[in-house]
């Protein structure tokens, strides 16, 4: 269980007994040792206070709860539900039993819904803390380990080999050591294509930087207003992040680009997303896949979609912002926006449809 578990259920007011929690807790272990990304997505839902997307959601999430206990309640109990979704979300992210891209994909959603935070009626605000900090920790973890001494290992593997072989005169013997050596052989250039690609997306990263111009737009970023940038560059960003969930130092480099732009200011998202080119909005939702079935998680592009409908700044806006459960008026500093433009991009890439 948990350690913050009864913690999150007094967060909303709630006191349950030992034998509950333990009975909720054995539910919440069925849930996510066994989900996949749509149910994952939809657990966030769940968490975020948005409608799931699958019809069956509902008799699926409660099934396991059912079964510990037949008196598990379904109706009138949304504070508890939105405690137990959080619970299978961070779970999850915390058990080996998980895929680990089902997880990062899962933190993403979080991350990306709760809009910095800032989503109206947000609860357990831990929960997504906990999905940052796994994220940053995933992103430390992955490039963290070296390829050093898997070649190290190989080299001494391969004088061990020489040494057992000679003078072996079975089969057998050569047939069982060549397959060791070979499996460690498979290790090492996985560790080297890893370590490559690493490498690649570093590389990609500071040219994109240090040529300081959009790849998209054509233009330098000194020649872009900072709301501009804080929407463009973090899309452009994500699609060169070619191991996810990306470098931690991701806001470095975000603030990096947006220092180049043009009165760097906060702003609102509206404020922001018009200041963007409407030929290039309209590109992004004909370029990319089903985004419609993610835009709930993600209120920048939602309201870069709102954007294209033709009407008025504050009556799109308006239409968003009440979709996405946030508040028009609120401002962010340009490196703000831009993390969470690039949360909610990174999302697109983790589901495939970027």
């Amino acid at each position: 269980m948990h350690n913050d578990f009864a913690d999150w259920y007094r967060a909303v007011s709630l006191e349950p007994q030992d034998e509950v929690l333990k009975k909720r807790w054995a539910a919440v272990e069925k849930l996510f040792s066994t989900i996949d990304k749509p149910r994952g997505l939809d657990v966030a839902r769940l968490f975020l206070g948005l409608q799931p997307k699958a019809a069956d959601f509902a008799a699926w999430f409660a099934d396991p709860f059912k079964t510990e206990d037949a008196g598990f309640p379904m109706k009138g109990n949304s504070a508890e539900l939105r405690v137990l979704a959080g619970a299978v979300c961070i779970g999850g992210m915390d058990s080996s039993d998980q895929d680990l891209d089902i997880s990062i994909a899962i933190a993403l959603a979080l991350v990306a819904g709760s809009y910095m935070g800032k989503r109206r009626g947000l609860v357990l605000k831990d929960v997504i803390t906990a999905a940052r900090e796994f994220l940053s920790q995933q992103s430390l973890r992955t490039r963290a380990k070296s390829s050093n001494d898997r070649v190290a290992g190989l080299v001494k593997a391969i004088g061990a080999v020489k040494l057992k072989c000679k003078g072996a005169n079975t089969i057998g013997f050569m047939e069982q050591e060549f397959g060791a050596f070979a499996d460690n052989i498979g290790d090492t250039v996985g560790a080297l294509t890893k370590a490559n690609t690493i490498l690649q997306e570093e590389t990609n990263i500071l040219w994109w930087l240090l040529g300081g111009h959009s790849h998209d737009l054509r233009k330098p970023f000194g020649a872009l207003d900072a709301g501009c940038v804080a929407i463009v560059a973090p899309k452009e960003l994500a699609d060169r992040v070619l191991i996810l969930p990306g470098p931690r130092a991701i806001q470095a480099f975000l603030a990096q680009a947006l220092q180049q732009s043009d009165r760097p200011r906060e702003l609102s998202l509206a404020e922001a997303i018009e200041k963007t080119p409407k030929a290039w909005r309209e590109a992004r939702f004909g370029a990319a896949g089903n985004l419609d079935e993610v835009l709930d998680l993600c209120p920048s592009l939602l309201m870069m979609k709102k954007s294209l409908d033709g009407s008025k700044r504050d009556t799109w806006s308006a239409q968003a912002a009440k979709a996405s459960a946030i508040n028009v008026k609120d401002k962010l500093a340009p490196v703000e926006m831009s993390i969470q433009v690039f949360t909610e991009n990174l999302l697109l890439r983790a589901l495939g449809d970027a």
